[in-house]
C-alpha cells in the first residue's frame, strides 16, 4: 500500500508484491527528470489498484517507461510518460478496468506508445483517456487489446502536429459505446483499426 510519494529523479522505481498493490489517490511514483526514468509495478497474482499518479516524464528529453502487470488491473488515476518525445507505457493483466488518464505525449517530437492488453476482458469507462499525441511531430501509437471482450466508452487519441498516429482497438468481441477515436494530423491523417 502506497499513500505517499516515491521519487527517483530520472532513475528507476520497482514495486512488486506477490498479491495486491494499492496506490492510493494522492500517492505518486515519480521517476521524472531531464530524461524520463522507469517505473515498474507488479501485483503478481492479485489486483493492482492504481489510483494515484505514476510518472516517468522527461523535461528536456524523451519520456520514460511505465510497466504495469497484475491479474486484475483497476486504473482510476493518472499515468504519464511524456517528454520532448513521448515515452512508452505498457499495461498487462487478465482483466482491466480503465477509468483514468494514460498519456505518452510528445511536446516537440513524436508521440510515444500506449499499449494496454488483457488476456480476458477490458472495460473502459467514459472517464478513460489514452493518448500518444504530439504537438508538432507525428502522433504515436495507442493499442487497447483484449483476447475476449473489449468494451470502450472513453477517448483514444494519437493526433499529430504533423501526421496522425495509429489507434488499434482489438478484441474477440468489441463494443463501442460513446467512444472517441482520433488519429488526425495537420499534414495527414493516421490509422484507426477496430
Amino acid at each position: 500500500l502506497n499513500a505517499s510519494s516515491v521519487v527517483s529523479d530520472g532513475g528507476r522505481i520497482f514495486l512488486k508484491a506477490s498479491h495486491d498493490v494499492t496506490l492510493d489517490p494522492g500517492s505518486k511514483l515519480s521517476a521524472s527528470g531531464n530524461t524520463g526514468g522507469a517505473v515498474t509495478v507488479q501485483a503478481e497474482s492479485g489486483t493492482l489498484n492504481s489510483g494515484g499518479v505514476i510518472e516517468a516524464s522527461g523535461a528536456s528529453g524523451e519520456g520514460g517507461s511505465v510497466q504495469l502487470s497484475a491479474d486484475v488491473l483497476i486504473h482510476t488515476g493518472e499515468i504519464r510518460a511524456e517528454g520532448q518525445s513521448g515515452g512508452n507505457i505498457q499495461a498487462q493483466a487478465r482483466n482491466i478496468l480503465s477509468a483514468g488518464r494514460i498519456s505518452a505525449d510528445g511536446l516537440q517530437g513524436p508521440g510515444g506508445v500506449v499499449n494496454v492488453q488483457a488476456s480476458d476482458s477490458i472495460i473502459q469507462t467514459a472517464a478513460a483517456d489514452l493518448s500518444a499525441d504530439s504537438a508538432y511531430g507525428n502522433g504515436g501509437m495507442v493499442t487497447l487489446q483484449a483476447a475476449a471482450s473489449n468494451f470502450a466508452s472513453g477517448t483514444l487519441s494519437a493526433t499529430g502536429g504533423a501526421k496522425g498516429g495509429d489507434l488499434k482497438l482489438l478484441g474477440g468481441d468489441i463494443v463501442l459505446l460513446g467512444a472517441s477515436l482520433d488519429a488526425s494530423g495537420v499534414t495527414g491523417g493516421g490509422t484507426v483499426l477496430v
